[in-house]
C-alpha cells in the first residue's frame, strides 16, 4: 500500500477488482487512458512526508 499526501494505493493482480463493490474507492487500471502515472517509492521509504510505503511489499526468496 502506497500512500501519498492522505491518498492509499493498493496494488493488486489484474482482475482482483471485477467483483469489488466500493462507494469510497477508484479502481485504476493501467488500460486508463486518463491514469498519468502513479509514484513506486523505494522499498526504504516508510516515514516521513510525500510518497511513501504504508505497508511495503513482501520480500519473497
Amino acid at each position: 500500500m502506497i500512500a501519498h499526501y492522505g491518498a492509499l494505493y493498493r496494488l493488486v493482480e489484474p482482475g482482483a477488482t471485477d467483483s469489488w463493490a466500493t462507494s469510497h474507492a477508484t479502481v485504476v487500471r493501467t488500460t486508463d487512458t486518463q491514469l498519468g502515472y502513479i509514484t513506486v517509492p523505494p522499498k526504504r521509504l516508510t516515514e516521513g512526508p510525500g510518497v511513501r510505503w504504508r505497508a511495503p511489499p513482501a520480500t519473497t526468496t
